[in-house]
């Protein structure tokens, strides 16, 4: 039934223009008989548009306040089928006389009524836009449910329709009153019949009996007789509809205003709420992409990132021994997640990309960093974001394309023949859209020869300032929860660093966000973190983040053996990072030289030098004193 809508609103509008029109007497009284047949036939289809709902939609529909805006949409009928029948012949003449003026203006400004059709195109196009927009898995409903502004078209579309035929019938009866008392004063002042009839409005006797003329009669006694002159009203019908006129528009532009102004404040409200929403569920460098530019969320991207995994220590064997106060322990936790959250989004502008049981994934870097603000002129100046796409686009056609040519000759060939030529055309825009950016992307490496040299070295900045920046967070937040649980018993942490190129973009379902990173980086920092714990460090690094900022003055690190971070996989190095004013360079020392004579197989050696390592370091050191029984075990073996 929706479908009928459209063209309902279109008459809805016509009808409106053409009541103007006739209130400022703008239609040529030649058009008169064609213009009361087109708003007979208007009239008509308001009619069958309410009978057709009603036989289909029944009770549903007369309970709605679209049933009270239709009725009343049909009102004009009643002019417009008077109108056209006293047009037919003489013989209809004593009902026009009676009623046919009357009943037709006040059926006349009931057409105003069909502004409130307007509504359901407001109704109508927030569901359409729902249904376009990027949603992020909202289903749009096409049937909202709206019980206060339902309620309120059932309250205020009687009274402004009771208002405004009050007001239209107060103006006329204004209007003839004025007419009358000025007529009055001509005939009395007037002396003979002669006088009277050359008053503009004085009809003759043959318009006096014209129907279609209203008239005002009135009584002057000459020579002894008393006599009746009929006038002509229509000149108080002018004022009173061009009055009327300017009324209807005045409410018209009243109208459009307030619904603009509620629209744009619905508007703004629902994007703030829609914002809001998505903070709940994605870093504000996210969402702020994605209110800026919502294809973001389709797009994918291969970028260099560090990327990082956080686990709570102890939570879920906590857990499973005292699940009956489960309250108290998620609130420890959460102080501990608002830390972590605080340290990376806040503090070092990072992604917290999920909550997974006691882990948090994050990463930091790319084009929702801060840090990407290095490069991103140069990557603009020389098209690299745009080239990136168009071979995006064109990967995805040609993708597209292979999987048709595959299903041909299986069912639906002209269909498929149809598709695939709209795709190859596709595929020549874009590659041609490639190729006219690449011209481009030349042409400003021979306007600038060093743009190329110093996008590089912006990169290479980049990946320093984003890995020192992801090592840093790592260390804040295990000071920041080192303090919480000082004070009030919370739990240790385990943490994973790795960088490295990684694929960026929304993995989700269709109906459901996924918006996360993948590949061999996010593996190898994912297996990182629980191998922290096992080797008794607080964070581990991989080798990569580790060649990016060891020249750090405000860091130090200690190598570890290499290990296997999974099973059947060969070792690696891997570091443990340190503040610099928070560890002694002789516990490092004596580490390191733990490390090499294990290394070298001086298992006596190593085994005194962890050993010194633990005792310089403040409360012991769980790394050292794990690898010295390791080689103690070896030598006992």
């Amino acid at each position: 039934m929706e479908r009928l809508s459209t063209p309902v609103l279109v008459l809805a509008g016509i009808a409106i223009i053409l009541y103007l029109l006739e209130l400022f007497r703008l239609i040529p009284a030649s058009l008169s008989p064609a213009m009361l047949w087109i708003n007979f036939l208007i009239d008509f289809v308001f009619l069958l548009d309410l009978t057709t709902k009603l036989i289909i939609l029944r009770t549903k529909y007369i309970k709605s306040p679209w049933f009270l805006i239709d009725l009343v949409s049909t009102l004009p009928i009643i002019s417009s089928t008077i109108e056209l029948l006293g047009s037919i012949g003489p013989q209809l003449e004593a009902t026009r006389a009676a009623r046919g003026a009357r009943v037709a203006r006040v059926a006349r400004v009931a057409r105003v009524a069909r502004i409130a059709r307007v509504a359901r195109a407001a109704q109508v196009a927030a569901t359409l836009q729902a249904i376009r927009g990027q949603s992020f898995g909202k289903g749009a409903s096409a049937e909202q449910d709206t019980p206060s502004f339902n309620r309120s078209l059932m309250i205020v579309i009687p009274i402004l329709l009771i208002v405004f035929i009050a007001v239209a019938y107060f103006l006329i009866q204004q209007e003839l009153n004025n007419l009358q008392a000025d007529l009055s004063r001509q005939v009395e002042a007037a002396a003979t019949r002669a006088d009277i009839q050359r008053i503009p409005q004085y009809l003759n006797a043959g318009q006096a009996r014209d129907p279609q003329i209203e008239k005002i009669y009135l009584t002057k006694e000459i020579d002894g007789r008393t006599l009746e002159f009929a006038f002509s009203a229509d000149e108080a019908h002018k004022r009173a509809d061009r009055t009327q006129g300017l009324m209807l528009i005045a409410v018209l532009l009243t109208t459009a205003g307030v619904v603009y102004m509620s629209r744009s404040l619905k508007t703004d409200e629902t994007k703030g709420e829609e914002v809001s929403i998505l903070h709940q569920f994605l870093s504000p460098s996210i969402v702020e992409k994605i209110d800026s530019n919502s294809e973001v969320v389709e797009r994918f991207y291969k970028q260099w990132l560090s990327v990082f995994f956080i686990t709570i220590q102890g939570l879920s064997h906590v857990t499973e021994e005292d699940d009956e106060n489960i309250e108290a322990l998620a609130l420890r936790r959460r102080r501990v997640m608002d830390i972590v959250r605080y340290q990376v989004v806040e503090v070092h502008s990072g992604v917290v990309d999920k909550f997974i049981g006691d882990t948090v994934m994050v990463w930091l870097g790319g084009p929702f960093s801060v840090h990407w603000k290095r490069l991103a002129s140069f990557r603009e100046r020389l098209l690299v974001d745009e080239l990136e796409f168009a071979e995006q686009d064109i990967r995805s056609v040609a993708r597209e394309i292979e999987a048709i040519r595959q299903k041909q000759g299986v069912e639906d060939e002209e269909e498929h023949m149809e598709r695939l030529a709209f795709l190859e055309e596709i595929h020549r825009e874009v590659e041609a859209k490639r190729d006219a950016l690449l011209a481009k992307h030349e042409e400003a490496k021979r306007d600038n020869p060093s743009l190329q040299t110093r996008l590089r070295e912006a990169v290479q900045m980049y990946k320093v300032q984003a890995a020192k920046s992801a090592v840093l967070c790592c260390l804040d937040i295990w000071e920041e929860v080192a303090k919480e649980t000082e004070r009030n018993g919370a739990f240790g942490l385990s943490i994973g660093v790795a960088s490295g190129s990684v694929s960026i973009g929304n993995f989700g379902s269709t109906q459901q966000i996924g918006f996360t990173v993948l590949g061999p980086t996010v593996d190898r920092a994912a297996r990182l973190e629980p191998v922290a714990t096992k080797y008794g460090c607080r964070l581990l690094i991989d080798l990569e983040t580790y060649e990016l900022i060891k020249e750090s003055t405000d860091l130090k690190f200690r190598m570890l053996p290499h290990i296997a971070i999974e099973n059947g996989a060969a070792p690696i190095a891997t570091y443990e990072p340190f503040k610099r004013d928070r560890v002694q360079q002789e516990f490092l020392d004596a580490f390191h030289e733990g490390v090499f004579a294990m290394q070298n197989y001086q298992l006596d050696k190593a085994i005194e030098y962890f050993k010194t390592a633990d005792a310089l370091r403040d409360g012991g050191d769980a790394a050292s004193l794990q690898w010295a029984e390791a080689c103690e075990t070896v030598l006992q073996k």
